[in-house]
């Protein structure tokens, strides 16, 4: 796949940056109960009026950027799940998470974010994490690395190929980490982390303050672009089976890991509580 002709990166980050200036941080500490739901169906996700303004501005916006795409929002498809079919289909699709890490802006934790992954065909062409209080972007372009914006100059960002296993900052999400797999953790690795957001989560395993990730119920807007990201950085993501990730829908079990030698080393210590030291 390639780049969409004329469309400029910097537009989309600036796109981001206005909807959260406008819709979300307005809202961050002022929230009132009155603006704060739990989803149908979905009785712990929550939903605040920042998430659907912010989606419902900023999906129009990025469309403009890129005639004939679509849009494919959380709260889009929480609304009604028929919004995933456009990730099939030829059209370059914007997928987007308005306020990513919803449970920690309603508690006034600053871990929150604005996610956006441009797919097209199965495949992620673009990738944006907007941290609106760090002032922070991390972006990436299919081939063209990862990079992190919000400083002097953009920095390049690269996983932590050098710490041992026994050191390494983990994550593990959803239903796969159950006691056994978390015992296992435990026996294998340095500490258990969560942020409880998804996208800081990932610029995290793309800068090395974190290592490995194992996720259950995967979600486009919550990984897509940060699994770009972490490839761009040079990490390795696939399902526990070893198919590559492809963002077309919602699926299960995902592992992230700095190299393919530490994937597998990291999938037999949390799966088989084998606890081998991997080597490149």
């Amino acid at each position: 796949m390639t780049w969409p002709t004329g469309l400029d990166p910097n537009e989309v980050e600036a796109c981001m940056r206005e909807a959260a200036e406008r819709f979300v941080l307005p809202r961050f500490l002022a929230l009132r109960p009155s603006e704060i739901h739990r989803k149908w169906g979905h009785l712990r996700d929550l939903v605040t009026e920042a998430d659907l303004e912010a989606e419902a501005w900023l999906g129009p916006a990025l469309q403009e950027l890129l005639p004939g795409s679509r849009v494919v929002g959380e709260e889009a498809v929480a609304a009604d799940a028929s919004v995933l079919d456009a990730l099939s289909g030829e059209a370059p699709v914007w997928v987007l998470d308005p306020v990513d890490g919803t449970r920690n802006f309603t508690r006034g934790r600053k871990t929150f974010c604005v996610i956006v992954a441009l797919v097209q065909r199965g495949e992620t062409l673009g990738a944006w994490i907007h941290e609106p209080m760090a002032e922070r972007t991390v972006h990436a372009r299919i081939g063209q690395g990862a990079w992190s914006t919000g400083g002097d100059a953009p920095t390049r960002l690269q996983v932590d190929t050098t710490a041992p296993m026994e050191r390494w900052q983990v994550l593990i999400r959803g239903r796969a980490g159950g006691p056994l797999v978390r015992f296992r953790a435990r026996r294998a690795f340095g500490a258990l982390i969560d942020d409880h957001c998804a996208g800081i989560e990932h610029i995290g395993l793309a800068s090395g303050r974190l290592h490995a990730a194992l996720y259950t119920h995967i979600k486009p807007w919550d990984h897509a672009a940060g699994v770009l990201v972490h490839r761009e950085a040079g990490g390795h993501v696939a399902h526990l089976d070893g198919r590559p990730y492809r963002p077309t829908g919602i699926h299960e079990g995902l592992l992230l890991a700095p190299s393919p030698a530490t994937w597998r080393a990291a999938r037999d210590a949390l799966l088989r509580g084998r606890v081998a030291r991997a080597s490149e």
